[in-house]
């Protein structure tokens, strides 16, 4: 129980950490195709950690699919603000938001339904 409520915190920090490089290349901070597509750290963890412990658990594909929702929005805005569409792109900003706050109150409460304790 306790390694899995570690590896729910490295993801929660591990998200929180991607939605602030999305602001900040939103707000001009440089941007990393490499990091988006490949190097993400929570598309990393769920193909890692995630998949390996979790896979089996009935909460495990919503919670990828609103990572993966995260990341195509993330994609759109930063493509906005690429395209000079400023403003737009800081406006879905709340959007992103909204799926992050989904994304974080959808982690599987550990009291039971969380059968793995390795």
């Amino acid at each position: 129980m306790e390694l899995a409520r570690l590896d729910f915190q490295q993801l929660r920090v591990k998200h929180i950490a991607h939605k602030s490089k999305v602001r900040a290349v939103l707000y001009g901070g440089g941007y990393s195709e490499r990091y988006f597509q490949e190097d993400n750290p929570v598309s990393q963890w769920f193909s890692t950690v995630g998949s390996v412990k979790y896979s089996r658990e009935a909460w495990f594909p919503q919670l990828y699919r609103l990572h993966r929702d995260f990341s195509v929005l993330a994609e759109e805005l930063i493509k906005m603000y690429g395209s000079d569409l400023i403003e737009q792109a800081h406006e879905g900003l709340g959007e992103l938001s909204a799926v992050s706050e989904i994304f974080c109150i959808r982690f599987p409460p550990l009291s039971g339904s969380t059968r793995h304790n390795q």
